[in-house]
């Protein structure tokens, strides 16, 4: 016969063993929970930072030259550059030849298909995509690789890069 000894010990490790696949399964659980509302926070403010940006382009005129400032600093080529804007963009840097010089633009085509705000530019054979919609991709993108490495636990390696550009 067992002693009551041992019988305890044999209730307390069934009871462990409950516990753990119990406590396992709740953090399962909860993880999928954190994940959904990470992933519904990151949409939220993806969404809101394209209100932003667009409710900005639309008053600040100069929003182009920073997306262009932007995308020139990581550009180490000393071509001269032809950007493709929005019309409305094209006019403002058209109306300014010291600031298209200074940036070393040698031409700017103006496309309605490119969101006012946003560039492309071309630097000999070399090509850069600042549009709006390019740099919200990318920063989506980010947002959810992040997600999916349990980056949205504070387990990510840091500073991105979240415009895009190489």
């Amino acid at each position: 016969r067992r002693s009551h000894e041992e019988q305890l010990q044999e209730v307390r490790a069934e009871c462990d063993a409950r516990f753990d696949v119990w406590s396992r399964a709740f953090a399962e659980g909860m993880d999928g929970q954190l994940r959904s509302r990470a992933a519904d926070a990151a949409s939220l403010a993806l969404a809101m930072a394209r209100k932003i940006i667009r409710d900005t382009v639309e008053i600040d005129p100069g929003f182009v030259v920073r997306t262009l400032e932007t995308t020139l600093f990581k550009v180490k080529d000393t071509h001269r550059l032809t950007v493709t804007v929005h019309p409305e963009d094209a006019s403002f840097l058209e109306r300014d030849p010291e600031l298209r010089s200074r940036l070393r633009i040698d031409q700017v085509i103006p496309d309605r298909r490119v969101e006012k705000g946003g560039c492309l530019v071309h630097a000999g054979v070399r090509r850069w995509d600042a549009t709006i919609s390019s740099q919200l991709e990318t920063l989506s993108s980010l947002v959810d690789d992040g997600l999916a490495t349990g980056a949205y636990r504070g387990t990510g390696t840091g500073d991105v890069d979240a415009d895009g550009l190489e």
